[in-house]
């Protein structure tokens, strides 16, 4: 429930400002199926793992799913409130750019997604193991790691066609399952 809190709360920030500059979500604000099953797949299909799983993966596959999610959680963060960033670039060029263009990062918009994603990997990971430690950390890390990935994969596949906003999101999610997963069992 975290995700969709912070995820609401993001987009409907300044909304009025974001549909003057016709750079809302959705008419006014929403989201679709599509961006459900963008964001959610690839965390839903780490927790059928988990249960299949026989308990050897089970700490590692759930920092994987929240990692998954800190994904999203920075990519629409960064998304929604990096859009009122007036100085914003190309992250494969580094090239001033226009707010809202994909691939294009800002200050505001890394700032927002990296306190964001550090806010949700200490509560998520507080609310599912009953405890903080450091694993919190790749949690963070892979939030961040999967949206300049989002950025990257935005400007190189999506802007050309090659991508939806929806398989972006599924390539950076699994990006983000995969890094936490790796991490968590290198460092355990």
């Amino acid at each position: 429930m975290l995700f969709p809190i912070m995820a609401f709360a993001a987009t409907f920030t300044k909304i009025k400002k974001k549909k003057a500059m016709g750079l809302q979500e959705g008419k006014a604000g929403e989201r679709g199926h599509m961006n459900i099953l963008g964001v959610g797949l690839i965390p839903t299909i780490v927790s059928v793992v988990y249960f299949i799983d026989d308990g050897g993966a089970s700490p590692y596959l759930t920092v994987a799913f929240l990692a998954a999610i800190a994904v999203s959680v920075a990519d629409t963060t960064s998304s929604e409130i990096g859009v009122f960033d007036k100085d914003v670039w190309m992250i494969t060029t580094l090239k001033k750019t226009e707010p809202g263009i994909n691939g294009g990062i800002s200050r505001l918009g890394l700032v927002s997604s990296a306190i964001t994603s550090l806010v949700f990997a200490i509560l998520s990971y507080a609310l599912v193991f009953h405890c903080l430690d450091w694993r919190i950390l790749i949690v963070w890390v892979c939030g961040m790691v999967g949206n300049l990935l989002d950025s990257v994969v935005g400007a190189v596949w999506e802007n050309k066609g090659r991508i939806s906003k929806y398989g972006n999101n599924i390539v950076t999610a699994l990006s983000g399952a995969v890094i936490g997963f790796l991490l968590c069992l290198i460092v355990n």
